[in-house]
Order: structure tokens, then C-alpha cells, then sequence
């Protein structure tokens, strides 16, 4: 193996030489050391000398071994490994091996304070093909020996073939092999192939990576060889598609996959590339998808390896699968459709204004979907630039949380349509610096023209409420006066009311006390003529003791009639002077209404046991009342009394029910039993004074009326009769836990 760039004149060297100066041949046209000069086209032949042929010779020598030198450099600079087979022998043999990393001499300072790389691969010398196929990775023997079979049978002239060939301690390498036919036999047959090997590893490892970064991104690589029309592919994104066109042109591939109505633009980008007038592209297209649907994809590609021309001879990019994006962003437009708003989205570092899904009729319409801000700005009113450019810089700064104004812009009949606009910066920089912002546009001039209609409305209105207001007013002072005069009237009847209760009271109490006075006058009367008769007899001295007798007799009765007529008014005066409760002079107490209801029901105990009549006293026996507990003792025993006295009917015991009950701030009294009831003329009449249906039975018609007085003032309660004939009679009576004036 060489090791230096000294030149050797040792025997095994000559051999290297032949091989060196048969690749000079190959690479730089060089003639082959032959003993004699080509003869020179034109040139006279002249005899030469042995000494000056020896000399001719020795020069070329040297030529060629300064030639191999120089390539010796080469190859130590470029890491590239040289090797030459011999087809008859079927031998192949390698000059400087591949060391696996930086060559020696550009090792140097870059490896210091680290190891060498190791020796790259097992590979050494001279041996047969079949002992080098044996070091190649399984999974390329088959690539490698159908390059070689395609070189040797005069398929191809030059073959290029990627291998990982084994290194030495384990491991593989990878290497990409080249080679070329050096010489041909008589019958024109490849006698010996040369070629060179690279290390690419760290370059296979970079695409590696870089393969997997295309997956994780979801893109695909592209490179469009435009010399042989093909197409190599990384990560496709079409996978079923990619092995059934592998082997025709890109061309007709991209044509037959390509959407109808993207083809004329695409294919005008990809002339205008190849024919140099535009370097990069950017485009979006469909292409057609394994199950026939329509794929979006977006494109950026770019032309390298200029030629002389400057017209590239590959196209490299990537395309990036954009379908649910752009779904999505039809499903945008559908909805901005549906709402009639206006997409638009300003980036601030190209000064552009774009606008998606325009609203119609719009002057500024004409100057199409993409626009500078000024040119915007310049079709605003003018009354509302100031206001959105404050906005504008308040939701750049972020000063406010987001974009909002209302404004007027130029329509194309020349008047101006009111329009709202909201958004909110999209995209900031590292520095927070805004980058885009995006919002919508909605044209709001029907809702403005119904504003300005209920703006006038409204002041039309205020009119209206106004004059109506002062005819309320006017209205209400009538009201007023209205009222003032029905409040002197109520007082009037109240007055009246009164006075005729009281006069009602005045006819009843006299009536009820001028027939006892009348029948004790008349006694009275009676029993003094009939004195008068007996003190005249008695003057004249003829007293008839039959007579006497009968007179004394007569004055008895008279006196008896006399006494009775005079103890019933006392009974109606101070049966009267009980409607006036206020008389009392008890002072109200705290105490448990159980215990009160007790005492009202112990002195008819008697007369309910010789009745056979059940009284039944029900709830909490812990309620307590502060107030006045003889008057309540009082209107119990009232009721009492009458049911005893009204509800009988013949031949049936009564049921009386009394229920005491929580009725928060105040207590319920719940007095009902199962007589005779009433008839309705009855019941609305039962608290009026003097009302009875039996007066007949000496009853005075005050009973009920002296129970609504205790109720309504002493106990400051109410009080309620419900009742139906044949239905029994029920009162429910509430009064509040303290007395007023308790």
C-alpha cells in the first residue's frame, strides 16, 4: 500500500504506475509510455537518435511520475480510495484505503486530544472480485455485482453504485463506488475497469436525519433531475402512487396526477425555473391521491447546479400534504360566506394588506385581494383613519385585548357604507414584536340605517313622552283632586256610617230597654192607683179584707213585673257596656294558650257531659302568647256558648274541634264543630250588633258582636266565620304573639 508521496522505482511500483498512468490516460488525456512518439499530424519525419529517443523517454518518465505524485496528493486530500479490476485475471486491487474519517493530513490539529478514527474497511491489496463482494453489506452484494456485470458486458460506461462495505472491528461503512471501463481487448471486449470509493457515512447519517425530520414535519423531499427527467423522492407523501409512476418521465408523471385546472400554472412555474428567469417557487396545486381524491399540496422548490447559462440542471424542494388546511379554510369561507364577513390579515413585515372572501361593492375592491395598508387607509373616511390607526397601534403595542372599531369606507356608487372590524394580533416575533395580525369585516350599513331610523324614533319618542307626560300630568292632578274629593266623600260615609251604627245601636239598645222600662211603668203605674184605691178605703174606713186581699195580690204581681222589667235593662246596660272593650282595665301577660283555653272550657264541663258533647283540644300545648287573657278567655267561652245555644240539633251530640297552630309571627286559633250551620244572609250578618235568630228565647243578638270587637281591638287580631247549612260553623282567628299596646 502506498504510504508517502515519494516516488518508488522498485519493481512491484512499475505496476502502479501502468495503473496510475492509465487513469491519468482516462482523466487527463495523457499519452501512455509506448517507446516511440505518436507521430504528429503534418509534421515531417526526421530520423532520431537512440540517445535522443533514451532521453524523449526519460523525460516522459519523470512526467509521469510527477503526474502520479500529484494524484497521490489528491487522493490524500480527498479521502478517495483508487481501485482497478482486472476482468481476465478477475482481479481488483485498491490504492490509499479509506481510513473512515478526515485524511491524514487533514486530520492533524482538528483530532488533537482525541483518538484517530478507526481504519475504515477490511479491505487491503489485491484480491478477487468475489473476496470483495464478500465484504459488502448482504443487502447491496446484489447492487454491486449487477454494476460491475453492466460495465464488464459493455451495458454501461460508467455505473455509480451506494454499498456499506464492512469496517475493519466490527461495523459497517458507507461508501459510494464509481467506476468507468480504462481499456478494451482486440475484439473491443472492458479488459480492466477503474473506479474510485468514498466515505459518505457522516453523509448517510445526515440524510438519515434529515429523513426523519421530513417524516416528523409530514413533508416529502423532492429532486427533479432535469437532464434525465426523473424524480427522486424522500418520505413520498403518496406512497401507492410512487412505485406505479417510478420509471416514467417527472414530467408525465406530474401531468397525469396534476388537477386539470392547476396544470397551466404549474407547468409555467417549472418553465420559467428551468429556463432560469425565476430561481425559487411557491405554489399550492392538487395532485391526485391513491383512492383517486384530490390531495392538496404546497410546494417550495428551488433550482441548483447552474449551467454555463445559468439555467439549473435540478430542482430540489419539498412538498407538504395541506388538504385538511384547506378544508378547513373552505369550511372559513363557507361560514364568512354564511355571515357575509370579510377575512383579512395584515403582515407587518412585508406591509401587506389581504383580504380574504371581499365584501361586494366596495370601491377598494378594485385594487384586488392583497393591498398596502396606506392604499387602505387612503379609501377610509376621513373622520375615522385617526381612530383606527390608534386602535391599530394600541393592539400591536398590547395596550388593549383586542382590535374593534367602526368605520365608513368608499362603495362604488360613491357613497360610504359603515363596516365593523375586530381581531387581534395572530403572530409575534422572540422580541414580542408584532408579525400578523388577522381579523374580520362585516358591512354593517343596514344595521346603521336601522340605528339612525331608531335614533329619530327615540327622539320622536322623547316628544311623545313628553307631551304625554304633561298630559299625565295634568291628568293626574285631575286624579289627585279626584281622589282628595273621594276621601272627603269616604270620610262622609265613614261619618255617616258611623253615625248610622250608631243611631242602629242608639234604636236597638232602645228598643231592647223601652219595653221592659214600658212593662215596668205600666206595673209601677198599676201598683199605685191600686196603693191610692187602698189608702182612700182605708181613709174611709170600709176595707173589705176579701177585697184587700185581692189588692195586696194585684201590687205583688205589679211589683214582681215591676222588678223583673227592671233587672232585664240592667242586664241590656251592662251587656252594653261590654261592647266597649276598652273599659277593661287588665293588663296584658305572658301565658300558654292551652292553659287559657282550659279555663274557658271548665264551666261548661257540666253541661257538655250532660250533653253528651265532645270537645277535642289539639296542638303544641307550649304556645304562648303576650297579651290580654281574659278577653281571649272571653271569646272562647263566647263560642262556646253559642254553638251550646245555636248549633244543637235535635237528637245529636255535637263534635267540637279546637286547634292551636304556629303560624310564625303570629298564632292561628282553628275553632269549628259539626252543628247545624248556617244559612249565608246568617253568616255575613253574625258579628253584627243585636243580630240574633233567636230572639224569641230571650237572646239579645251581642254575643258575636262582643267576640269581633275583643278579637279585632283588644287582641289586635282577625278574625273569620265559614259555615253551610247542614255543615257545621268554623272560625279561624289569628292574633299576633304580642299585643300592640302589650
Amino acid at each position: 500500500m502506498i504510504a508517502s508521496t515519494g516516488v518508488h522505482r522498485g519493481t512491484g511500483d512499475r505496476k502502479r504506475r501502468v495503473r496510475l498512468d492509465t487513469l491519468c490516460k482516462r482523466t487527463t488525456g495523457a499519452v501512455a509510455v509506448s517507446g516511440r512518439d505518436p507521430p504528429q499530424p503534418g509534421a515531417p519525419s526526421a530520423p532520431v537518435s537512440a540517445e535522443q529517443r533514451i532521453d524523449d523517454l526519460r523525460a516522459r518518465l519523470r512526467d509521469v511520475e510527477e503526474r502520479e505524485r500529484r494524484l497521490r496528493l489528491a487522493l490524500l486530500v480527498s479521502d478517495d480510495e483508487i481501485w482497478e479490476y482486472a476482468v481476465a485475471e478477475d482481479r481488483i486491487a485498491f490504492e490509499h484505503e479509506i481510513t473512515g474519517g478526515a485524511a491524514p493530513g487533514r486530520r492533524g490539529a482538528a483530532s488533537a486530544g482525541r483518538s484517530s478514527p478507526p481504519t475504515s474497511t477490511a479491505v487491503r491489496g489485491t484480491l478477487k472480485l468475489a473476496e470483495f463482494v464478500a465484504t459488502i453489506h448482504p443487502d447491496h452484494r446484489d447492487a454491486l455485482r449487477n454494476a460491475f456485470a453492466a460495465l464488464v458486458q459493455a451495458r454501461s460506461d460508467f455505473e455509480a453504485v451506494t454499498i456499506r462495505r464492512q469496517r475493519r472491528g466490527g461495523g459497517w461503512v458507507w461508501v459510494q463506488l464509481h467506476g468507468r471501463v480504462a481499456s478494451c481487448d482486440a475484439e473491443g471486449r472492458p479488459s480492466t475497469l477503474v473506479g474510485s470509493a468514498r466515505d459518505i457515512t457522516g453523509m448517510q447519517h445526515n440524510a438519515d436525519r434529515l429523513r426523519l425530520a421530513l417524516k416528523a414535519a409530514g413533508e416529502e423531499l423532492w429532486e427533479w433531475d432535469l437532464a434525465s427527467n426523473r424524480n427522486r423522492r424522500e418520505n413520498p407523501l403518496l406512497h401507492t402512487l410512487d412505485a406505479a409512476y417510478a420509471h416514467e418521465p417527472a414530467t408525465d408523471v406530474f401531468m397525469r396526477l396534476c388537477h386539470p385546472d392547476d396544470l397551466t400554472r404549474i407547468h409555467q412555474i417549472f418553465l420559467d425555473v428551468r429556463a432560469g428567469r425565476q430561481r425559487e417557487f411557491h405554489v399550492a396545486y392538487r395532485s391526485r391521491g391513491p383512492q383517486g381524491s384530490w390531495r392538496w399540496m404546497d410546494a417550495h422548490g428551488c433550482g441548483v447546479d447552474l449551467d454555463d447559462q445559468g439555467r439549473p440542471t435540478r430542482v430540489i424542494g419539498t412538498n407538504r400534504d395541506i388538504t385538511e388546511l384547506k378544508e378547513g379554510e373552505q369550511r372559513l369561507r363557507t361560514v364568512l360566506w354564511g355571515s357575509g364577513a370579510e377575512l383579512w390579515d395584515i403582515d407587518f413585515v412585508a406591509g401587506n394588506f389581504h383580504r380574504s372572501h371581499m365584501l361586494p361593492g366596495l370601491k377598494i375592491n378594485a385594487l384586488g385581494d392583497t393591498l398596502s395598508f396606506a392604499d387602505l387607509m387612503s379609501r377610509v373616511s376621513p373622520e375615522h383613519a385617526g381612530m383606527i390607526h390608534d386602535a391599530m397601534v394600541a393592539q400591536v403595542k398590547g395596550l388593549s385585548e383586542k382590535f374593534e372599531v367602526w368605520f365608513r369606507l368608499e362603495a362604488e356608487d360613491g357613497l360610504w357604507r359603515w363596516l365593523y372590524s375586530h381581531g387581534k394580533v395572530s403572530e409575534r416575533g422572540p422580541d414580542g414584536r408584532a408579525l400578523r395580525m388577522a381579523g374580520t369585516l362585516h358591512d354593517v350599513s343596514a344595521m346603521k340605517k336601522i340605528e339612525d331610523e331608531l335614533r329619530v324614533l327615540n327622539e320622536q319618542l322623547e316628544q311623545r313622552v313628553a307631551e304625554r307626560t304633561a298630559e299625565l300630568t295634568g291628568a293626574n292632578a285631575e286624579l289627585n283632586l279626584t281622589i282628595q274629593r273621594l276621601d272627603e266623600t269616604r270620610a262622609q260615609l265613614v261619618e255617616s256610617e258611623k253615625m248610622a251604627s250608631l243611631g242602629s245601636l242608639v234604636a236597638g239598645v232602645s228598643h231592647e230597654i223601652n219595653t221592659p222600662l214600658g212593662v215596668g211603668i205600666t206595673g209601677a203605674s198599676q201598683l199605685l192607683e191600686e196603693i191610692d184605691a187602698l189608702n182612700r178605703d182605708l181613709a174611709a174606713g170600709s176595707v173589705d179584707p176579701h177585697l184587700l186581699r185581692e189588692r195586696a195580690a194585684l201590687m205583688h204581681e205589679c211589683g214582681e213585673l215591676v222588678q223583673r222589667s227592671l233587672l232585664r235593662t240592667d242586664k241590656l246596660v251592662r251587656s252594653f257596656k261590654q261592647v266597649a272593650v276598652k273599659q277593661s282595665v287588665e293588663s296584658p301577660r305572658r301565658f300558654v294558650v292551652r292553659e287559657v283555653i282550659d279555663a274557658a272550657l271548665l264551666p261548661f264541663s257540666g253541661l257538655l257531659a250532660h250533653g253528651g258533647h265532645v270537645v277535642a283540644v289539639e296542638g303544641a300545648n307550649t304556645i304562648e302568647l303576650d297579651s290580654y287573657a281574659n278577653a281571649l278567655q272571653q271569646v272562647l267561652t263566647a263560642l262556646l256558648a253559642n254553638s251550646l245555644e245555636h248549633a244543637k240539633v235535635p237528637e245529636k251530640s255535637l263534635a267540637i274541634a279546637i286547634r292551636v297552630l304556629d303560624a310564625g309571627e303570629d298564632v292561628a286559633i282553628d275553632y269549628r264543630d259539626d252543628g247545624a250551620g248556617m244559612q249565608r244572609e246568617v253568616r255575613l250578618r253574625i258579628f253584627d250588633p243585636f243580630f240574633t235568630t233567636r230572639r224569641s228565647h230571650g237572646s239579645l243578638g251581642l254575643g258575636m258582636h262582643i267576640v269581633y270587637n275583643l278579637v279585632t281591638q283588644r287582641l289586635a287580631g282577625r278574625i273569620r266565620c265559614d259555615s253551610e247549612p247542614g255543615g257545621g260553623a268554623r272560625f279561624t282567628i289569628r292574633l299576633p304573639r304580642r299585643a300592640p299596646d302589650a
